[in-house]
């Protein structure tokens, strides 16, 4: 059976020195971009720019921390670490490492701790996204078919996770959309599988995809999903099927991927050549790296770790309403975010499950007077009402001890009207570090938010009072029964 891989348990045990002793390229991400240094290589191809483009309505100073963490994952000590980048067929080490970021983010989000709330959670959250980001660059998933999946130039994106909930933990060889009538055959490739795999040929008997054929014993053909093959392989790092012999080598102890034999591809690096002619160029171009725009579907790829860092603000804004409260929810919405200017700058982003939804039942308007207690500064002071599903929102900053301040928002009778009141005060150093008067950043004294939640149908004109050991807050609805909501 020339060209497949007859895999079992039997095969575990003779291929393994296969496994052990594979020789490929360090795992890169999405080329690094770093303030200090001018990279004109990397300039807006790479972690900064997607995070930038995907999260451009946070304050600075938090996207910076965002930032920060995120390209510190290809630092010094990470390249052991495949998970951390998506390679090596470790789709099920690579989500459980996303699912355990994303419960220590929400154990940060407290509404009873102090100021290192958001500067903890913006570290676990700016790491998971590497690995969140990497999968596209690393995986066929953009490229046209056949050589891969061809999601790239779906409208909204179809991502890996679309989920609102922790990402899913996938295992070897589990279907990724089995309830679909076109997407159910695709499964992660992942180890060792008792049936047969093999990548599709041409008429030359070399690889034309990098989507592999999967027939297990106990089902028909099946499409593979693989990720890129990088070091190490050792201690269970390395879960693409066998990697054949490298082509050319008089050594009998070096094996590679990326030839005519083999399922596992190259992640790039001086391996990733044409070794059979120029019917091999699709592959050999590609080689599952999309990481600078001179890579075959870098645009694609860019594009798609946008749409799924977009839709990963969704889930952390779901994850912590429904596993916290909205109390914990309002936290990134108060203090992260700095500007909602739609269709620009804006935490409703198109495409999203957070995408701005016109409401057009109850034009309601909130007046707030707030005074700060036991403050002798003048903090700022960052008033939000927002939509229980968070497909809307309005803000306004009120920098004053005392002060007065009014909203307009439009709601849909079936809505939850949320509003809060969180502060903080600048630092004089702020601006040298990334943040600035008047936006909020991660080292700054929090002053402790109020929130309060209404249930539609009914939003009567009511008055409230909010009281924390900072602030003290007069809280009033007033319904526009003439509904001057736009249509």
């Amino acid at each position: 059976m020339r060209g497949r891989h007859f895999i079992s348990c039997m095969a575990v045990l003779l291929l393994a020195p296969a496994w052990i002793v594979g020789s490929a390229s360090p795992a890169r991400a999405f080329c690094v971009e770093r303030d200090v240094v001018v990279n004109t290589i990397c300039d807006g191809q790479g972690h900064r720019t997607i995070t930038d483009r995907a999260l451009d309505f946070l304050s600075p100073g938090i996207r910076s921390r965002i930032k920060e963490k995120n390209i510190d994952q290809d630092g010094k000590g990470t390249t052991d670490r495949p998970e951390l980048h998506f390679t090596n067929c470790l789709f099920t080490k690579s989500t459980e490492y996303i699912r355990s970021q994303y419960d220590q983010v929400l154990s940060a989000i407290s509404t009873s701790v102090g100021p290192t709330d958001s500067s903890t959670a913006t570290m676990r959250w700016g790491q998971l996204l590497h690995p969140v980001q990497d999968f596209y660059s690393h995986s066929p998933w953009v490229d046209p078919v056949p050589v891969g999946l061809g999601f790239g130039t779906t409208y909204p994106k179809r991502l890996l996770d679309s989920g609102l909930g922790n990402w899913r933990r996938l295992g070897p060889y589990e279907k990724l959309f089995p309830a679909e009538s076109v997407n159910s055959d695709i499964v992660t490739v992942q180890g060792n599988i008792w049936g047969v795999i093999d990548l599709p040929k041409d008429q030359f008997g070399s690889p034309k995809s990098a989507v592999p054929n999967v027939w297990p014993f106990y089902s028909g053909r099946l499409r593979g999903l693989m990720t890129a093959s990088s070091k190490p392989f050792t201690n269970g790092n390395g879960q693409c099927p066998p990697p054949g012999q490298a082509p050319y080598s008089s050594n009998l102890a070096d094996f590679t991927c990326l030839d005519k034999e083999s399922v596992c591809i190259r992640h790039g690096g001086d391996e990733c050549q044409n070794y059979w002619g120029t019917n091999d160029r699709p592959i050999y171009d590609n080689c599952l790296q999309h990481d600078v725009d001179s890579r075959v579907n870098w645009e694609e790829a860019f594009d798609s770790a946008v749409a799924q860092t977009e839709h990963e603000w969704c889930r952390l804004l779901n994850m912590t309403r429904d596993q916290k409260s909205f109390d914990a929810a309002s936290i990134p919405i108060a203090l992260w975010v700095t500007k909602d200017d739609p269709p620009y700058a804006t935490p409703h982003s198109a495409g999203t499950a957070c995408a701005r939804e016109h409401k057009r039942d109850i034009d309601l308007r909130l007046t707030i007077s707030v005074e700060t207690q036991g403050r002798r500064d003048n903090p700022n002071l960052s008033f939000v009402a927002y939509t229980g599903d968070f497909r809307q929102s309005v803000r306004t900053l009120i920098r004053a001890n005392k002060a007065h301040a009014s909203l307009d928002i439009c709601l849909n009778r079936d809505d939850t009207l949320v509003t809060t009141l969180w502060g903080w005060s600048d630092k004089t150093y702020s601006s040298l570090l990334g943040g600035g008067d008047g936006s909020y950043d991660p080292w700054e004294p929090v002053l402790a938010g109020t929130t309060k939640a209404f249930t539609g149908p009914n939003f009567p004109s009511s008055e409230h009072i909010g009281v924390t050991p900072d602030l003290l807050l007069k809280l009033k609805l007033s319904p526009d029964l003439s509904n001057d909501c736009p249509n």
